[in-house]
């Protein structure tokens, strides 16, 4: 009796063979089928919303969207609850989740034809203009979105993330509520990005903080679901709207925060987080060009002064990151230096002046302090680069004011050299030691 068992347990697992199954295909196959399911909504999405509608449909296709999302997550909560199957719920789940910001952007359109706060003209495409008509009232509709809005949230979240639902469901709202804010210029839509994102990164922190469990599969899918409504923000005024210089600046310092925040998590991962550090110092030259594109065209401040703007700047920003890098330290500090220096020595050579002359000298001592204290020949040569560049523009520029021709002039430059000449008679030897033995200090210095 045991050998017929055995029997038959070997047939059973030699069928799935002979058949070019196996076990492990029966098992993706529910995947597959769940992936292409979830891509085929999505393409019917997409065409729903992008091919060509008659003029005055726009209610009746928001009406179809929206019922179209309640189905999803109805869809998803019987699932769950006939077939006994969590996957295809939370698949469906998921789906009916990443349709709400696509109804909240479709009800922001419809906000902002009806009242906007900056009236600012722009030639639409066709898929990309919705329109409510003045007799509808807009209460309607805006009531509905955030009614389903809630009740998908809520069930999504719940699947996903059970003990953080509400907290999800509240950033998630929050999130698809800035959609409805009848603003589109570039300047406003960074003010808003620099209200949202920050206070987004913060409710998701502490989430992840009071919920270890965001951190599988399903919890970074919800904490990713909550940031969609940022990115159709971004991505609408990239498309339909011009940028401007500001705009730019706020999403250089969002790549910032964002690449800081993954180089601290990233602990284990070394080659990761270098190349994040290093991807973070790219941002960080964005940050000091905006700032000093910005102070030329709208604070009239002159090149050369946004100059010096962007290369402090730009050297606070390394220095930060290489107190926080885990390798590259020195390199980030010598690239800091070299910005102090490069910067007053380009302004110096295009367009002179004393004051930036005396920057020259001025960053050129810090820079040789600093690489006295940290002992580095290259810092040092920076330093002193830079100094001797100041100190000979304005020895020459006093040489030029300097006249000759006087007998005061030619009095105290008699007296000047007869000076330096008992100076050099009295402790010339002093120094020649001392300069030997600085010498003999610096070459054992690293380079």
């Amino acid at each position: 009796m045991t050998e017929r068992r055995q029997t038959t347990v070997e047939i059973a697992e030699a069928e799935p063979q002979r058949s070019g199954f196996s076990l492990q295909s029966l098992l993706t196959l529910p995947v597959l089928l769940r992936g292409a399911g979830s891509m085929v909504l999505i393409a019917a999405l997409s065409i729903f919303l992008f091919q060509h509608w008659d003029s005055g449909n726009d209610l009746q296709r928001y009406w179809m969207l929206l019922g179209f999302n309640a189905i999803l997550a109805f869809t998803g909560f019987a699932s769950g609850r006939i077939l006994g199957e969590a996957k295809g719920a939370r698949t469906f789940l998921m789906l009916a989740l990443t349709a709400i910001p696509i109804n909240f952007t479709i009800l922001g359109a419809f906000v902002y034809t009806w009242h906007p706060l900056d009236n600012l003209s722009a030639s639409y495409p066709e898929f990309a203009f919705w329109h409510i008509a003045d007799s509808v009232p807009l209460a309607i509709p805006l009531i509905a979105g955030v009614v389903v809005a809630m009740i998908v949230s809520w069930l999504g979240f719940l699947v996903l993330a059970r003990r953080s639902a509400l907290r999800l469901a509240a950033f998630s709202l929050l999130a698809n509520a800035a959609l409805l804010i009848p603003v589109r210029s570039a300047d406003n839509i960074a003010w808003l990005l620099l209200i949202l994102v920050p206070a987004l990164a913060y409710a998701t922190l502490v989430a992840i903080r009071a919920n270890p469990g965001l951190k599988t599969f399903e919890g970074r899918i919800a904490k990713l679901l909550v940031w969609i409504p940022v990115g159709l923000i971004l991505g609408r005024t990239l498309w339909l709207y011009s940028i401007s210089t500001f705009l730019i600046l706020i999403l250089f310092v969002m790549t910032w925060a964002l690449l800081r925040i993954l180089a601290q998590t990233l602990t284990r991962q070394q080659v990761w987080r270098q190349w994040i550090e290093h991807l973070s110092l790219v941002a960080g030259v964005g940050i000091a060009l905006s700032i000093a594109s910005l102070a030329v065209e709208h604070w009239g401040v002159e090149t050369t002064t946004a100059i010096h703007l962007f290369a402090y700047t730009l050297a606070g920003l390394t220095i930060e990151l290489s107190l926080r890098a885990s390798s590259s330290r020195i390199t980030y500090r010598q690239i800091a230096a070299l910005t102090l220096i490069a910067a007053p020595l380009l302004a110096l050579s295009l367009y002179g002046s004393a004051a930036n002359a005396a920057l020259c000298m001025g960053n050129g001592l810090a820079i040789l302090a600093f690489g006295y204290i940290m002992e580095k020949r290259f810092l040092l040569a920076l330093g002193l680069i830079a100094f001797l560049a100041g100190l000979g523009f304005q020895i020459w520029h006093a040489i030029l004011l300097f006249d000759l021709g006087g007998w005061g002039s030619l009095a105290a430059l008699g007296t000047l050299s007869i000076l330096a000449g008992s100076v050099v008679e009295k402790f010339g030897t002093l120094m020649k030691q001392r300069l030997n033995g600085f010498a003999g200090k610096i070459r054992e210095w690293e380079s």
